[in-house]
Parts: structure tokens; C-alpha cells; sequence
């Protein structure tokens, strides 16, 4: 049976290393077992485990005078039933003493296993430096939204996601994409902890079906962004294939026929689980609460993973979305400032209203595990994005006499913008003046380049 362990300890940052082999003056006096160990763990700066139950009654011998921590450990077991193995540098593990002619009993073999840990808070964020850490080692403001968090709060797009964290300002530019901003100034973008140099204000984001979490900093990203902006950084962590086999579909409607669909299944494709798969579909069909806008909207996502070795994994995957709006709306006021006395579904914009996105990604990343826990990564990533709208909206207010806008534009636009990321980077544990620390180098690159062509038409007084 276990029995609760005692830990006796004290180390001081100035006897890390070999300084603990040292020999230090020590004086215990003949006494209880237990109470002598955790006397010497503090004389001698070490630590020492034992079960208090097992040395219950147990005496020490005396020690004094100068002795390392084996010779101080060796003279106070002097005469009991008990003796000492070394764990670890400064570190001993107190044991019975087996009968004569036997060997040291060898415990079995203790399994232990343990559930994920589920929820809304992460243990792991790599948005701050590549290098996963817990929240409270990353020196900046971190949120993270997990996949538990948006599947119970109903979060679908970008949008959703960013107008429920702190410090992050979500305005949307229409229903197909926003700017997020944070500190004062709009947040950059990164995928899988990849940079890219494409913006994320202003430009359609895949939904959140193919992301297993988004990660925030906020605060100054240039160490791991290069160039970065004094807001921050989101990075959107896409989900990866699992080895057992699993499989979720979702349906659900609301108010203004607002009908959406997902599915996402995900396992292994060989016997062995070596290479693995995964599939991600979702598909939206709306209408608002304005008269003729309707947004339909569809993503796929596919994604492989495959183990070379225990060392080397690799993984590519795919992504397509395709979004088509009509009717888009937005109020202009009276000339006076007043706002329109309307009902809320009144949309005073022409049904041929529509913008079209059409959004592409493909990449991948390969990493090999090292024997001394360092880890070398080289992911890449190419997005093909494309922008076509047209429309007409009110660039004055509305006279209040005549029901007349006195300035209407019409404009016509299609856009082609490219984006090619790669990132390669090295991290890993060591041991510097006793103490073990997080390094990591690397090298990044990202080119985006935008084209477009359009024209627009301003016509004068013109009924709402």
C-alpha cells in the first residue's frame, strides 16, 4: 500500500549544481528519525523523501561537525533499519534495509492515466513564442477560446469570437468581415503559429469549424511576427487528425431562417494509426432581420497526419470556403442628424447588392523530436483569396422634406490577393549557471500581394 510521502527541503539558488556535493557543518543531536532528515535537509541545503508512517519510532545517530550530504546521510542511518538511495543531483530517497543476502525489494511497475483536461481554460498557448507554455510563464495579457467554449457559446465566425475577448474591439464592416483591434491599433494574424503579413481587419477569416482554439496576445508581437504591431497577435490553431475514431454533426435553425449544418469526423487510416485523417464540413444558409439580404455560406476542411517515426511527424492540409451575400444594408440619417423613422426591417438599398469571397488555403509542417528534447519545425502556407462586389449605398443624409438622399454611389469592384508563408524554427531545453531555461531560433517569411480592378458612379437626388 502507498503511504504519503514527507518532503523535507530547502535549496537555495546559490546551491544549485555542484556547490550541493559540497561538505557544510552539521550538528544534529541523537533524536527522532524524521525530525533528524528534515534538520539535515536544512543544514545541508538537499532534499530528502520519506514516509513518516515507515519511520515511525525510529531514532538517529548523532552528526556534527563538517560532512557532505552522503557521509551526514550515511552517519545519522548509523545503526537503524534504514538507508539512503541518491534520486537526482542534491536529491535521496530514504529506503528499509533489505534482510541480509537479499537484494533491494523493486517495486512494480505503477501505470498512471489520466482524461484531457476539458474546458475553457488552456494549459498550453503558443501565440507568445512557438514554444508551448502555460499562460502564467507568458509575460503578456493571453486569452485563449478553446473549442469547448465556442461550441457552447454558438460561435461560428471570426466575428463571434472576437467581440467575447478582452481587450479585443470587434467592428463589423458588413456580415462577411470586421477589423479587430486591441491597444489602439488592428491586430495582426498567425496560423498554427505561423505569421502571415496578409491582414486580418478587413478580409474574410475561415469559420471557426476548422479551428481546435484561437489564442490572443495582446501587447507588442515583433519577437515572434517580425514587424509586429503594438496591438497584438491572433493566431487561430486548426484542428489536426486524431487516431481514434471519432465523428460530430451539428444542425440547427433560428429566427430570419437562419439554417446551419456541420460535420466533422476524424480517425485512423491504416491498422497501425500511423497515418491519420480528418474532415470538416459546414454550410450556412440566412437571412436577416433587414429585407432581401441572405448570406449563404460553405467550408470544407481536410487535414492528414502521418507518422515517419516516433521522431518525425508531418501533416498537410486543405481548406476552402465560399461566401455569396446579397442586400447588404446599413442606415444613412436624416440631414439634420435624425436618425430615419423606420420599422428595423426597412433596407433602403436595391436587391443586386452582393459581394462574393472565394478563399483557398493549402500547407503543412514536418517535426522532428530530438533525444535532448529539442525539436526542429518547418511549416509553409499559401492562401489564394478573391473579392468581388458590387453595390449601391448614400453618401449624404436623407432630406426630411422630400424623402430624397441627395448623393447616391454606385461602385463595382473584384480583387485577387495572394499570400505565401513559410516558417522554420529550432527549440528546446538547457542548463545555464543551474538552472534550466526555454530556448528557441528560427526563421520566418511572408509575401502578400493584392490586385484589383473597379469603378464607381455617383448619381444626385435619388428617392429612399
Amino acid at each position: 500500500m502507498h503511504r504519503p510521502l514527507r518532503l523535507a527541503l530547502l535549496l537555495a539558488a546559490l546551491h544549485a549544481g555542484g556547490a550541493l556535493a559540497q561538505a557544510k557543518s552539521i550538528d544534529l543531536a541523537a533524536q527522532d528519525l524524521s525530525g533528524a532528515l528534515t534538520a539535515l535537509a536544512s543544514q545541508g541545503g538537499i532534499q530528502v523523501l520519506f514516509s513518516t508512517d515507515e519511520l515511525k519510532g525510529a531514532r538517529s545517530a548523532a552528526v556534527r561537525g563538517a560532512a557532505g550530504p552522503e557521509d551526514a546521510l550515511q552517519r545519522l542511518l548509523d545503526g537503524s533499519a534504514f538507508t539512503f538511495v541518491r534520486s537526482g543531483p542534491g536529491s535521496y530517497v530514504i529506503r528499509r534495509r533489505p534482510p541480509a543476502g537479499q537484494s533491494a525489494t523493486v517495486l512494480p511497475e505503477v501505470v498512471v492515466t489520466s482524461a484531457a483536461e476539458r474546458g475553457y481554460k488552456a494549459d498550453k498557448v503558443a501565440v507568445a513564442g512557438k514554444i508551448p507554455l502555460s499562460p502564467r510563464e507568458i509575460p503578456n495579457s493571453v486569452s485563449v477560446l478553446t473549442r469547448e467554449q465556442m461550441d457552447d457559446q454558438n460561435m461560428v465566425t471570426v466575428w463571434d469570437a472576437m467581440s467575447q475577448v478582452a481587450g479585443v474591439q470587434a467592428i463589423s464592416n458588413d456580415i462577411t468581415q470586421g477589423q479587430y483591434h486591441a491597444r489602439g491599433a488592428a491586430l495582426e494574424v498567425q496560423y498554427d503559429g505561423m505569421p502571415s503579413s496578409m491582414p486580418m481587419s478587413g478580409y474574410q477569416q475561415f469559420d471557426l469549424a476548422m479551428y481546435e482554439s484561437v489564442e490572443v496576445l495582446r501587447g507588442p508581437a515583433g519577437l515572434v511576427q517580425g514587424s509586429g504591431a503594438i496591438s497584438g497577435a491572433v493566431n487561430f490553431v486548426r484542428k489536426r487528425a486524431q487516431k481514434d475514431f471519432s465523428a460530430k454533426f451539428l444542425a440547427g435553425t433560428g429566427s430570419w431562417n437562419n439554417n446551419r449544418v456541420e460535420a466533422d469526423v476524424t480517425g485512423a487510416l491504416d491498422g497501425e494509426g500511423r497515418l491519420r485523417g480528418r474532415a470538416v464540413m459546414s454550410y450556412i444558409d440566412r437571412d436577416f432581420v433587414f429585407n432581401r439580404v441572405h448570406d449563404r455560406k460553405w467550408l470544407v476542411y481536410g487535414a492528414v497526419d502521418y507518422d515517419f517515426s516516433p521522431e518525425t511527424k508531418a501533416g498537410a492540409y486543405v481548406s476552402v470556403q465560399d461566401n455569396d451575400s446579397t442586400g447588404f444594408s446599413g442606415l444613412p440619417t436624416y440631414t439634420n442628424g435624425q436618425f430615419l423613422k423606420v420599422d428595423r426591417s426597412f433596407n433602403p438599398y436595391p436587391d443586386w447588392n452582393r459581394s462574393l469571397w472565394r478563399t483557398t488555403d493549402v500547407g503543412g509542417d514536418v517535426t522532428h523530436r530530438l533525444d535532448n528534447g529539442w525539436s526542429a519545425t518547418l511549416k509553409g502556407g499559401y492562401r489564394m483569396q478573391s473579392f468581388f462586389f458590387k453595390d449601391g449605398y448614400a453618401t449624404s443624409g436623407v432630406d426630411p422634406a422630400t424623402d430624397t438622399i441627395a448623393s447616391y454611389a454606385r461602385r463595382e469592384f473584384d480583387y485577387d490577393y495572394r499570400r505565401a508563408s513559410v516558417d522554420v524554427f529550432a527549440a528546446g531545453p538547457f542548463e545555464l549557471f543551474g538552472r534550466r531555461h526555454q530556448g528557441m531560433f528560427g526563421f520566418n517569411y511572408s509575401r502578400y500581394s493584392s490586385q484589383g480592378v473597379g469603378a464607381i458612379r455617383t448619381r444626385r437626388t435619388v428617392p429612399i
